[in-house]
């Protein structure tokens, strides 16, 4: 009998497949947690689509014998471990990079899983955390930079933030805002998270800028000769413009502002 068939015959019992369904979604996540792939880079190693990986991780779309196939030939998986767990995981030697390190796969297949405030469970892979540093930018007359410490993170959806904000995770700073010059666009105390990869403020649009010793945020608008006009959405406080060819102006552009949130 050969382990697809293995797997063929433990289908024909449902009482089986209920109580182990779950658990081969789990073996099959572990599988590709202990090879360091993401989802994305697991379905292209089976031939398979992202959303069909996903589905059966989470145990919405049950492992049939063609899965078990793939995980076989594309990967040198045993059928019958992602089955019953029992025996090696792996037929041949492609599985020696996780057979040498027991330990990391153990961790993987019983660590606990994550869930909402209702009780569903998530993929912490869907997610990016965003750093939150103790750091205001002025949106008044000027605040000194100090205390640029992490707080904690923040999370946000992998997806929106590559997809709708366009940015690589990894140029994501969040810092606060302190003061009512960008009112009523930002206002005393909001959030905002910068791009730090979007520098050059050639299109206008809010940025936070360092002048001096200071850290203001900012609307910039860019003028002939490298010049920037900073201006602020409150009347009440004067435009100005900056050189940027000059160094002994002090000023340099720290990111754009691409999302904020606010308490009400």
């Amino acid at each position: 009998m050969t382990d697809v068939s293995i797997w063929m015959y433990f289908h024909l019992s449902k009482e089986f497949c209920q109580v182990t369904s779950g658990d081969m979604a789990k073996r099959v996540r572990a599988l590709r947690d202990g090879l360091g792939l993401t989802a994305k880079d697991f379905s292209a190693r089976l031939g398979e689509k992202e959303w069909k990986i996903r589905d059966i991780e989470r145990g919405k779309q049950k492992i049939d014998g063609n899965y078990l196939s793939c995980l076989q030939v594309n990967l040198g998986v045993s059928p019958t471990w992602v089955v019953s767990g029992v025996g090696s995981m792996f037929l041949a030697r492609e599985g020696d990079q996780l057979e040498n390190r027991p330990d990391k796969v153990e961790s993987i297949l019983h660590k606990d899983a994550v869930f909402d405030v209702s009780g569903h469970e998530i993929d912490l892979e869907e997610f990016v955390f965003v750093p939150r540093y103790r750091v205001q930018a002025s949106a008044g007359g000027g605040r000194l930079l100090s205390e640029e410490d992490y707080m904690h993170s923040m999370a946000f959806r992998r997806y929106w933030v590559t997809k709708y904000l366009g940015a690589d995770p990894a140029n994501l700073a969040i810092i606060s805002v302190d003061g009512d010059s960008m009112d009523p666009v930002l206002k005393d105390r909001d959030v905002i998270m910068l791009d730090t990869s979007r520098r050059d403020a050639n299109h206008e649009g809010i940025y936070v800028i360092r002048l001096d010793d200071m850290l203001m945020v900012k609307q910039l608008q860019r003028l002939p000769g490298w010049k920037l006009r900073v201006s602020s959405a409150n009347p009440a406080y004067a435009s100005f413009d900056v050189d940027l060819s000059n160094a002994e102006e002090g000023v340099a552009v720290i990111g754009k502002v691409v999302w904020f949130g606010r308490q009400t």
